[in-house]
């Protein structure tokens, strides 16, 4: 697995309650993505849903959704959602078993980054779109008034990482986005800045 599952079944529970964070980044990704109705979108860290369930609306039941996660417990969450045009699988992207050119578009909230092998999950990902199919994915940014959040943020990160079996890859080296992107077949790159305010 490419990281910590047992982590996120501990957590699934009381995932995105307070305050519902992913949920509004998820819902401002698919805005962005701008999914076609009745498109197969493949979401990639599914957790609760926070993107499954804005996708699922905007292509509607014509439309199909595949969403995976590596958490037993996120996925048993997902399932209970019983919805006809939603898939479930629990599944490290990294060696997925998704069929090619399956797919038409790609959506990921802030999963892709926390990867430890972020090119195995790009090669995936380009093998199971279409041509011309699309991949949208989200990452923290810093922004200018964020130092106080930014401190907080580090010492509940830091004592997030005591309690890894292994060390995320935001504790290394940020690898080239654009030159793994391209590497493996993706063509037409773009980065958007989006500023979201949260209440906590």
């Amino acid at each position: 697995m490419t990281f910590n599952a047992e982590l996120f079944d501990r957590a699934a529970a009381q995932y995105d309650e307070k305050p519902p964070f992913f949920r509004i980044l998820g819902a401002k990704l698919v805005e962005f993505a701008d999914l076609p109705a009745g498109s197969a979108v493949l979401d990639i860290g599914a957790g609760k849903g926070a993107v499954t369930l804005p996708a699922l609306a905007a292509v509607g039941p014509p439309g199909h959704v595949t969403a995976v996660d590596v958490s037993e417990q996120m996925i048993e969450i997902l399932r209970g959602y019983s919805i006809s045009n939603l898939s479930v699988l629990r599944q490290d992207i990294t060696e997925s078993t998704i069929a090619d050119a399956s797919h038409d578009h790609a959506v990921s909230g802030f999963t892709l980054h926390i990867l430890s092998d972020f090119r195995s999950a790009m090669v995936q990902i380009h093998r199971i779109l279409k041509d011309g199919g699309t991949l949208s994915w989200s990452k923290p940014g810093g922004h200018p008034e964020a130092s106080e959040w930014e401190d907080s943020y580090g010492q509940i990160f830091d004592a997030f990482s005591r309690r890894l079996t292994s060390t995320p890859s935001e504790m290394t080296e940020e690898p080239n986005y654009e030159s793994v992107l391209r590497s493996v077949g993706f063509d037409v790159i773009e980065q958007v800045t989006v500023r979201v305010r949260i209440p906590v």
